[in-house]
């Protein structure tokens, strides 16, 4: 029977039979130093080997995607208040992605056409409105004139003098909303003193709010400054604060607060008013354009919906944010915030 031995740096085997034996030792020194830097080369190769075909697949999938990125980027940049710019096609891309580039192209000029037209149109259709309206205005207003006070005519006459005004403030409002789709609402960037244009919008407030025997009171930091377009913005902040008198209690109130913060780099403005509160499922959709909220934002309310949705577009057109912070029993509280011109 053949035996077998083993030692770390000889394998030898014996062979006997016949009367003869037969010893073989072969010296496995180099052979198990071959098999140590193979488990070696093994152990390091193969993570290196993985960690390169990652890279080499990631560079791969990287080239494939550079085009889908600068899709991404370009298409991401176009607004409806510039829909000239188009997306660039790269040197090598391939057929696929020319042809997806040269569709989003067709698609992105047919938008601009009709946002061209839309815009060309409610510009047409407001100067078309404006005159008739004038001339509906000063015939009103001539009529009453002439009629006789506290008959059926002269108050069938204020009504109608009532809607025509209505109609009128309609009409203006979605011109500045047309203007705010297409980037037209704000023009200039001048250096604004909002505090004391916040003031004397509160003077022309407390006037309104008068009949229904509202107090207005303020906390305004002097010497806020801004850098934006002011015709805008004072008719935003008028908006705000009318509606707080619209949808007010009699002998209600409304509290103004301005203030800026240098560290967080923002003015903060908040009008709080007493009043029905407004629901919770509604509380979502206040921006939204002709939405009224039922019962205390009734027909027999002025207004037409549009009020807080203007609002909303010329703040952003500044670079700023408007929201319904809380609508309770106690107060409906707006707060806006905008960014904080540097000498501020």
């Amino acid at each position: 029977m053949p035996r077998f031995h083993c030692s770390p740096s000889f394998f030898v085997r014996c062979l006997s039979g016949r009367g003869y034996r037969l010893i073989g030792a072969v010296d496995q020194t180099s052979t198990l130093a071959a098999l140590r830097g193979f488990r070696t080369l093994f152990l390091f190769g193969i993570p290196v080997s993985l960690g390169l075909i990652a890279i080499g697949a990631w560079i791969v999938v990287d080239r494939a995607l550079r085009p889908i990125r600068v899709i991404s980027r370009s298409a991401n940049q176009i607004t409806a208040a510039d829909l000239s710019e188009r997306i660039p096609e790269g040197p090598h891309s391939d057929s696929e992605i020319a042809d997806l580039i040269e569709v989003l192209n067709h698609m992105i000029k047919r938008l601009e056409g009709s946002f061209q037209h839309a815009n060309r149109f409610s510009s047409d259709v407001s100067h078309e409105l404006k005159t008739p309206i004038a001339i509906m205005q000063g015939e009103i207003e001539s009529a009453l004139r002439e009629c006789d006070v506290d008959t059926k005519e002269h108050g069938v006459f204020l009504v109608v003098r009532e809607e025509v005004q209505r109609l009128k403030d309609i009409i203006e409002s979605l011109m500045m909303l047309a203007k705010a789709d297409v980037g037209e609402l704000v023009h200039r960037k001048d250096s604004i003193d909002l505090s004391a244009e916040l003031e004397g919008l509160i003077e022309d407030a407390e006037i309104l709010a008068l009949p229904k025997s509202i107090a207005i009171s303020a906390a305004i930091s002097p010497g806020i400054s801004f850098e934006g377009d002011v015709i805008p913005l004072r008719q935003a902040f008028l908006n705000l604060i009318t509606n707080a008198i619209r949808y007010n209690f009699e002998g209600g109130s409304i509290k103004i607060a301005m203030k800026a913060s240098s560290r967080k780099g923002k003015i903060q403005m908040r009008v709080a008013n007493t009043g029905p509160p407004i629901p919770e499922t509604e509380q979502d959709l206040v921006f939204e354009r002709f939405h009224r909220v039922d019962k205390s934002r009734s027909r027999t309310t002025e207004g037409f919906g549009l009020g807080l949705s203007l609002v909303q577009e010329i703040i952003q057109g500044h670079r700023g944010r408007i929201w319904l912070v809380e609508s309770t029993l106690e107060q409906t509280l707006f707060e806006i915030t905008l960014p904080l011109a540097e000498k501020s």
